[in-house]
This record gives C-alpha cells, structure tokens and sequence, in this order.
C-alpha cells in the first residue's frame, strides 16, 4: 500500500510541477515588457509662491471651479469624477497610482521646475507620490523650466507677462 501511495504522490507532483511552469510561461507571455508613462502636470495642491494667484491655497482647481459658461452650451465649470483633490496628500495619490496600475500605466513624468534658486510645485511628488508610491510605479523627473508666465493670472488679459525667468538650473 505504501507503494501505491507514493506512486500516486509522484504523479501528482509530477502534474504539479508541469502545472506551475506552464503557470509561469503564462505570467511571462502577457508581463509588461514596456514602460507606459503619462505626463504629470504637479499644479493642484497648495504652493506658496503662487498664493498671489491662488489664495484659496488650491492650485489650479481654483481656476477650475471658478470658470463659468462663455455661451450657451458650454457647460463650465467641469467637476472631476474624484473631486477636486490634493495631490500632495499621499491618500489622494494613491488613488490615482492605483487606477493607473490597474489600467497597464507603471510610470509617471512629473513636469519640474526650479525659479529663483528652488524647486517649485514639487510637493505633488515628495509629498504625495513618493509617500504613497510604495514600489508600484516608476517615475521621472521632466526638467520642464520654461518661463513662468501670467498665464495663470485670470485678471491679467496679457498672458506673456513672466513671473518667474525660466532656464536658470541654479
């Protein structure tokens, strides 16, 4: 009987072991063999060089909530699905480096700047998504530092007004 029992035993191992690598020739075939990134504009949290711009302390939401209708049919202001939400806080960003994982993203291009010898809007990456990251994604830093403009200034109808020079890495 013991015989019997262990025949039976490697047999079953047997179809185990060919069940695990087909299992793992699977998990190889559909495995991400590329990177697939989306640019990350970091501008919806608070920073406090742009309060003369956003003194609600909520970035560019503000500019968000606040458009209105320019004619009939256009529907402003558009409301987000998950709200207006601070990417700055990790709980808020781990919402959405999880739908992008869930959906084949496994890397975010964070936009970087530097004006007047320090990094600005950085508080969306050291605050938001390198805490609440956790190895799940790959990300980039874009030097993006191009001139900082009155584009952002809703009051000023010249939008080619810098606030802060580009270029300038230090």
């Amino acid at each position: 009987m013991n015989i019997l029992i262990m025949t039976r035993l490697k047999s079953l191992l047997f179809q185990l072991s060919w069940l695990l690598i087909l299992l793992f020739v699977y998990c190889d075939i559909f495995a991400q063999k590329y990177d697939v990134a989306a640019f990350y504009w970091p501008a919806y949290h608070y920073e406090p060089r742009i309060e003369f711009l956003f003194p609600e302390k909520k970035g560019e939401w503000e500019i968000i909530y606040k458009s209105r209708p320019k004619e009939a049919g256009h529907l402003q202001p558009k409301v987000p699905v998950w709200g207006y939400q601070n990417e700055a806080d990790p709980r808020e960003m781990n919402k959405k480096i999880t739908a992008a994982v869930a959906h084949g993203v496994n890397t975010f291009i964070f936009d970087w700047y530097w004006y007047e010898g320090k990094p600005f809007l950085e508080s969306c990456l050291n605050d938001g998504f390198l805490k609440a990251n956790k190895g799940r994604m790959k990300f980039y830093i874009m030097w993006a530092n191009h001139d900082a403009t009155s584009y952002w200034d809703t009051r000023n109808p010249r939008k080619d007004s810098v606030i802060w020079k580009g270029g300038e890495p230090y």
